[in-house]
């Protein structure tokens, strides 16, 4: 339920990028919403409160569009696509390859659309051989400094926290929305 929250929260945010764990989860939860909604529509078609379960289906599509293709948009964004692949679907055949695109695992490191969703600070750029760079050498989160707090002279790369997905700063050890440890 988190990720489909999260991705609401990010109404119309097509910038970005969003993981597979995001998409997927956001599509599953508004799925199941979708079926209930359109069972309720079916069993009660005679009857007369219909027109209730009507406005909550017409309703409940008017409110997904948006963040639903802005989620598709940040997940092919993660890919290193644009956005704009997402015209492919009015093609036929053309949503088979967005599937492909979606199940994907995202660029590793940062890439034109922002870092990487599933980094967790200084030590995910380590690998990829562009550390940035401390007074104190190439620091890792597992020795950063206090709560919320970055190293002095940090870069302010984000990160983001493994338990709720908020954006951190590098350098910071307790995630600031959920207070857990970072790493």
């Amino acid at each position: 339920m988190h990720w489909y929250l999260e991705v609401m929260r990010k109404y119309a945010v097509f910038s970005g990028r969003a993981r597979r764990q995001e998409y997927w989860m956001f599509q599953l939860i508004n799925t199941v919403i979708f079926a209930v909604l359109i069972t309720g529509l079916i069993t009660e078609l005679r009857s007369p409160t219909v027109g209730i379960f009507v406005i909550l289906f017409c309703g409940y599509i008017l409110a997904t569009i948006i963040p639903g293709l802005a989620v598709s948009v940040r997940r092919l964004h993660d890919a290193d696509f644009s956005g704009l692949w997402l015209l492919v679907s009015l093609v036929p055949g053309g949503g088979i390859l967005l599937l492909v695109f979606y199940v994907m695992d995202g660029t590793p490191g940062p890439n034109r659309y922002g870092p990487n969703p599933k980094a967790t600070g200084m030590a995910d750029y380590v690998s990829y051989g562009t550390p940035p760079m401390t007074p104190y050498g190439t620091q890792s989160m597992t020795r950063a400094a206090g709560a919320g707090a970055a190293l002095p002279g940090s870069q302010p790369i984000l990160g983001f926290c493994r338990v709720c997905g908020t954006s951190m700063l590098a350098g910071t050890r307790f995630c600031s929305n959920c207070g857990k440890a970072a790493y």
